[in-house]
C-alpha cells in the first residue's frame, strides 16, 4: 500500500477551457464483477444481494470506492469528485 509520506493529493486550479472546473475529458470510475462459477451459482440460486457480493469481492471484484480511491492516488481525480460521484452513484452509502 502506500506509506503517509508518499501519499499526494491533487486539485484541479481550472481555467477558462474547462469553465473553471479544473477538468478535462472523462474518466470513469467503474464496479467490475468477474462472473465466477461461485458467484454465478449464488444468482442462479437467488441468493441475497450480501452474499453475492462478500463472494463476488472475495473472487476479485473491484468495487467503485475501491476504484475511485486508486484514481485519486493516481492523481487522475480529486478526492472530491471521487466522493461526489461514488456517493451519489451507490445511494448515499459508502
Amino acid at each position: 500500500m502506500y506509506s503517509d509520506s508518499e501519499l499526494s493529493f491533487y486539485r484541479g486550479r481550472g481555467c477558462d477551457h474547462c469553465k473553471m472546473t479544473g477538468y478535462r475529458g472523462r474518466t470513469g470510475i467503474h464496479e467490475i464483477m468477474p462472473m465466477t462459477d461461485r458467484v454465478r451459482g449464488l444468482v442462479l440460486q437467488r441468493s441475497s444481494t450480501a452474499e453475492i457480493k462478500q463472494a463476488a469481492t472475495e473472487d476479485g471484484m473491484r468495487i467503485m470506492q475501491e476504484d475511485g480511491i486508486n484514481k485519486v492516488l493516481a492523481g487522475v481525480t480529486s478526492m472530491e469528485e471521487c466522493l461526489r460521484v461514488v456517493y451519489v452513484e451507490s445511494s448515499g452509502e459508502w
